[in-house]
């Protein structure tokens, strides 16, 4: 849960606040707490993709994992 002050400061930082922002579409995924999920952002798992790994998320035998305090950046598609 996000206070009115803490979701301002986001605004200030740029970062988009905890939870999954509008717009955004998520399929395959696994999104563990804190993560922070901008606004349009599209989460997909494309089944050629190769097990990956990035600071902010990872590919994993089919699934794309967004890990703990994770932050996606508005109009990201993984």
């Amino acid at each position: 849960f996000e206070t009115d002050e803490n979701k301002a400061e986001n605004r200030r930082l740029g970062r988009p606040d905890i939870g999954i922002g509008d717009g955004s579409v998520i399929e395959a995924a696994i999104i563990d707490k804190n993560a922070r999920i901008g606004r349009n952002v599209h989460i997909r798992n494309i089944p050629e993709r190769p097990d990956s790994e990035t600071g902010n998320w990872v590919a994993r035998e089919g699934l794309i994992i967004i890990p703990k305090s994770a932050v996606i950046p508005d109009g990201t598609e993984i």
